[in-house]
């Protein structure tokens, strides 16, 4: 296939363009990469009239604008519009720069052009059935606020998104991501938040949107079917819990800061066991909190260690004067 440079003035944007809008963040990348690099790859561009349309490298097409090139290389193809849109989704997707959102509308669209299923899409595009259903769903259902959310802190797990879309309420699907993100929940229990919300209602849906309890209590308050039950197991639950950090917080209180920066200065081995004893405090109080607690505190769990591991670095800067 033939390379030709072409006036970048003569090519415009594809309207198929899948893509919502240019990045401009990689815009900016590529362009000041081009001082040094130039165009690695070519553009893909069609006859339009007097001009060509951009078919795939829209953002190397503005990088090349950006930085006031004359020409661009490019590959000048025949295709129709159907055609087109499909290589660029089929490019940009190759090249990961689409999000769960644009992806979900570009497949949808794909689907209605050629009549493809999710399976004969997703076999184009070297996935799976269900990875095009997900981000479909994601672009149909999902609340656009929430999936900003889960994005903007990189908790764009897309199954964690597709799941939360299966929510029908917009507000609970934002506070359903705002609980992920807030508390920084792992995948496992963040895919059991969202089945605890589409399951439950009234209170015990509250305390674990709240983060009041988690899901691994929820078997403990199912057992009870009316509300005022649920309400006295959740306040015990979140009693236990009170306990468990006040114990917490009593620990640290065990290693002695004033003795321990005189020995410091004094001693070096003092110091050394020092640092050594804090260690295993530390590690031993944490596995305590995880024994003791029905649910465990990840917040508490993680100012603790925070703190104690404050202190180790604090010990070893005296040690090292």
């Amino acid at each position: 296939m033939e390379i030709v440079e072409l006036p970048v003035g003569r090519i415009v944007p594809s309207p198929h363009q899948p893509r919502g809008e240019a990045d401009g963040g990689i815009v900016e990348g590529i362009a000041q990469s081009l001082d040094y690099v130039g165009i690695l790859q070519p553009i893909s561009v069609v006859p339009k009239g007097d001009r060509y349309q951009i078919v795939a490298g829209e953002q190397r097409w503005r990088a090349a604008v950006k930085r006031g090139l004359k020409t661009i290389p490019a590959i000048v193809r025949e295709a129709d519009d159907k055609d087109r849109f499909l290589e660029s989704v089929i490019e940009n997707e190759v090249r990961g720069e689409l999000t769960a959102e644009e992806k979900g509308r570009a497949f949808r669209k794909v689907r209605e052009l050629y009549g493809f299923s999710q399976e004969q899409l997703g076999r184009i595009l070297g996935k799976s059935r269900h990875y095009v259903g997900m981000h479909e769903l994601i672009a149909s259902r999902l609340d656009a606020s929430a999936l900003a959310l889960l994005e903007a802190e990189g908790r764009a797990d897309y199954t964690i998104a597709a799941e939360i879309a299966g929510i029908e309420e917009a507000e609970l699907q934002r506070r359903v991501a705002k609980r992920i993100v807030d508390d920084r929940l792992p995948r496992r229990e963040a895919l059991q938040v969202v089945q605890v919300v589409k399951k439950s209602a009234g209170p015990l849906r509250e305390a674990v949107l709240e983060g009041r309890i988690g899901p691994e209590d929820v078997p403990r308050v199912v057992r009870h079917k009316d509300e005022a039950a649920q309400k006295a197991v959740i306040e015990e639950i979140e009693e236990m819990r009170r306990e468990a950090e006040e114990a917490i917080e009593e620990s640290t209180k065990v290693v002695p800061e004033e003795p321990t920066r005189v020995a410091v200065k004094d001693d070096v081995q003092a110091a050394v066991d020092a640092c050594r004893s804090l260690y295993y405090a530390a590690t031993n109080i944490a596995a305590e909190t995880l024994r003791v607690l029905p649910a465990p505190s990840k917040k508490v769990c993680r100012r603790f260690l925070e703190d104690a591991h404050d202190h180790i670095e604090s010990l070893i800067r005296e040690v090292s004067r």
